[in-house]
């Protein structure tokens, strides 16, 4: 199997995910190939739509999606894999950046997206909406999508703000895959409230 990681860059990388990203290629080389792609410009959403296009070119049959502040561990890539056998379109649980954590995952409303709660994670759960800090995606899916829609990441502002990665996930819900919350794996932001816990 061929997975491309791919890592959308603001600005720089930083050094907590650098040693994530080795790690992760350590203990995954002996299984299967792997191969990490960087994209840098200030506009993540073309740089992730740029990283779509490499990933596919080198032939990639899952594509990663790392945002350039994440930690987690080798085990956390390993588990997504495992469950991306029976889903197109995998998630690990992250939280947002605030002393707070609410996890990075959507339901619909009437009114755009709601976080769900903690609640929500006792089991792998189907989310209408995930933030892309570490998600794993099929060729397949990605395929499917592009015949629809050349730019599969785009900001949209009417009739409300949404972002690139929720922009993502409706294009995935049309055709027929929708996020899955896999509750196992728990990774953080280096600054966040678990980004040291992950790395323990």
């Amino acid at each position: 199997m061929r997975l491309a990681v791919c890592v959308p860059l603001g600005e720089s990388v930083n050094a907590l995910t650098v040693k994530c990203l080795i790690d992760e290629i350590e203990v995954l080389r002996h299984k299967i190939t792997v191969k990490v792609f960087l994209e840098c410009s200030c506009y993540v959403a073309e740089n992730r739509n740029k990283l779509v296009k490499k990933a596919l070119g080198w032939g990639a049959e899952k594509v990663l999606f790392v945002d350039a502040d994440m930690v987690f561990k080798a085990e956390n890539v390993l588990s997504l894999l495992e469950e991306s056998r029976k889903k197109d379109f995998v998630s690990g649980v992250y939280f947002n950046n605030v002393s707070d954590p609410v996890p990075l995952a959507f339901m619909k409303t009437v009114t755009g997206y709601d976080n769900i709660g903690l609640d929500d994670l006792k089991s792998n759960v189907e989310v209408d909406g995930v933030g892309f800090g570490f998600a794993l995606v099929s060729r397949e899916l990605l395929k499917c999508m592009l015949v629809l829609k050349r730019r599969l990441f785009q900001v949209k502002y009417e009739p409300r703000f949404v972002g690139e990665d929720f922009v993502f996930c409706e294009l995935a819900e049309k055709c027929g895959s929708k996020p899955l919350l896999v509750v196992n794996v728990v990774v953080g932001h280096v600054k966040g409230v678990l980004g040291k816990e992950v790395l323990k």
